[in-house]
């Protein structure tokens, strides 16, 4: 079953990836932008724009344009950058570095915020940190990314310089900017996480673990437990409950 599951959404995935690349494609041909005047440069006469378009194969039909992209899009070919006048897959791989750790950042600061923000309001729903948690999860969901980076760089940069506006190299560096992109994730991890908790403390099972006398401690662990069937799923070992309540 793990097989056959993996197998499914690789190729998901690969009909993902050729979607985009045929959507990217599309909008480039019929944008009214002309990528051979900006690479043969504005000062560029009509013959050497003509013979930059002929070079590049944009004379061609737009099929054989398109098969010749996608042969060069999985040969690792990604043409070349208008603004760096490099490859383009040389200027993505000299970036991603950073791209990396951003996203780690970014990831790393929202599960660690929302995980125990939205068991403890589960737990203790109903109370001031249940609402502050709604709250957070509503605003982080509804407010845009950009206009919170916006924020956070008056704020904690430009009012209180207490971290820098941009650059790279230092821990510093990447603390708003993986603020900025965890925070919508964030929201919505907190506000999953609450909705399954409250859903499995609700059941029959934990209401009679709680009856007899199962700690509140006990039963989020128990609710937290992997299933034993080997499906994956974070749901309630309902063969534990009676070995916690007889404790």
């Amino acid at each position: 079953m793990g097989w056959a599951f993996l197998a499914r959404r690789l190729f998901h995935s690969i009909i993902v990836l050729l979607g985009a690349l045929t959507l990217v494609f599309v909008l480039v041909r019929i944008v009214p932008f002309d990528p051979v005047t900006a690479m043969a440069g504005s000062d560029a006469s009509p013959k050497e724009i003509e013979e930059t378009r002929k070079a590049l194969g944009f004379d061609r039909p737009i099929h054989v344009q398109y098969v010749i992209y996608m042969a060069n899009v999985f040969h690792g070919n990604l043409g070349t950058s208008l603004r760096h006048h490099r490859p383009a897959a040389e200027v993505v791989l000299e970036r991603f570095p950073a791209t990396l750790r951003l996203a780690c950042a970014s990831m790393a600061i929202a599960i660690l915020i929302a995980v125990p923000a939205g068991m403890i309001a589960a737990m203790k729903r109903g109370s001031i940190l249940d609402t502050v948690t709604i709250a957070g999860s509503l605003f982080g969901q509804s407010v845009p990314t950009f206009w919170l980076g916006i924020m956070l760089i008056m704020i904690f940069a430009v009012r209180l310089q207490l971290l820098p506006t941009s650059g790279y190299g230092e821990l510093r560096h990447v603390i708003l900017p993986a603020i900025t992109l965890g925070f919508y994730m964030m929201a919505l991890i907190a506000r999953m996480n609450r909705s399954s908790m409250l859903e499995v403390l609700g059941t029959d099972y934990l209401r009679t673990a709680r009856a007899k006398g199962l700690g509140c401690s006990a039963q989020t662990c128990t609710a937290q437990r992997p299933d034993p069937s080997g499906n994956g799923d974070w749901s309630t070992n309902r063969n534990s409950i009676g070995r916690f309540c007889h404790h």
